[in-house]
């Protein structure tokens, strides 16, 4: 059963405008100064921006290749089709992987590995950042 929801551009535009908002949004937050709850909540919106762009990355590819994911209920149109792809994409990110969507095309299989590696690897290096800022804007470490 083939299916075409919508343009390929458009989905790639928004996965672009994604990422370019993702890159300007962690440039502005992690400049220098103290680490304070807005910084804090950036860096999760930055989490959340990501599972986003992917889930943006994988309507493409499902776009652009139909059946590079298997699911329980096929998306009856493109609403349906984002909302699962979505839930992919976080399931994914946070490594929980629900199940009921499945990569099975190697450029779908290859996004999921990069995702569930940054996944791991993102609020790591988040943690460590915001540490380290916290750190250097701390009295103590000025003398």
């Amino acid at each position: 059963m083939r299916h075409h929801f919508s343009s390929g551009s458009v989905v790639s535009s928004r996965f672009i405008a994604f990422l370019l908002y993702f890159r300007i949004f962690l440039l502005v937050r992690f400049r220098q100064g103290p680490v304070t709850w807005s910084r804090i909540q950036g860096g999760v919106s930055a989490y959340l921006l990501l599972g986003l762009a992917w889930s943006r990355a994988y309507q493409l590819t499902e776009q652009l290749h139909t059946g590079s994911f298997r699911f329980v209920s096929r998306p009856a149109n493109v609403e349906q089709l984002s909302a699962k792809l979505s839930y992919f994409s976080f399931g994914t990110l946070t490594t929980v992987g629900f199940g009921d969507v499945l990569a099975v095309y190697p450029l779908a299989r290859s996004l999921a590995i990069a995702e569930a590696m940054v996944g791991q690897l993102f609020p790591a290096i988040l943690i460590g950042t915001l540490v380290a800022m916290a750190l250097q804007s701390s009295p103590s470490s000025r003398n």
